[in-house]
Order: C-alpha cells, then structure tokens, then sequence
C-alpha cells in the first residue's frame, strides 16, 4: 500500500497510483523549470532597465504595491501619514539612521 493521506481503498489498483504520482511529479518538475525560465527572463529585463538608468529596487517595490490590493495600500499610506504625523508633534526627526527619511 502507497504512503497517502486518505487511506487507500483494498480494492485500488496500486499500479494506477504510481502512475498517478509520477504523473504529479512530472506535472510540477515541468511547472519549475518553466518558473525557472521565467525568473531568467525577469532578470534579463531588470537588468536592462538598470541599464537604461532605471533604479531597479523603486521598479521592484512598484511591482509589490500594484500587486496588493488598493484598498490595502490606502490603508497602509494613511497608518504612515498618522504614524509621521505624531512624530512630528513630538518634535521627532523624520530621518533615518543615515540622514534620509525613513519611511
């Protein structure tokens, strides 16, 4: 009997199941190594927008926001506008560690 998590049934032809696992098994190596394809060519373009002067970390973190939801980044934009506000009452510097706003 095949190590599953829901008990096979007796009369289950364990031949069908190996056949069903290594077709899983294909399924998911194929998956990765389109992924891994993939991950190339975005690297490829990240390399060529840095090349055009673009700064890459900003395209990076653009790419986060748009994948959020709006409504969470509404949200998370109106905590830091309060949070630096009250920062500023309490006469706080808005800079970092090395001279640049921290945000």
């Amino acid at each position: 009997m095949m190590a599953r998590t829901k008990q096979t049934p007796p009369e289950a032809d364990p031949t069908t199941e190996y056949e069903q696992l290594s077709a899983f098994v294909r399924r998911i190596e194929s998956l990765e190594a389109d992924r891994a394809v993939i991950n190339e060519d975005i690297k490829e373009i990240y390399a060529e927008a840095k090349g055009t002067g673009f700064n890459t970390k900003i395209i990076r973190k653009v790419i986060m926001k748009r994948r959020r939801d709006p409504k969470e980044v509404h949200e998370t934009e109106e905590l830091i506008e309060v949070y630096e506000s009250g920062l500023e009452k309490a006469g706080s510097n808005l800079t970092g560690p090395r001279g640049t706003f921290a945000s």
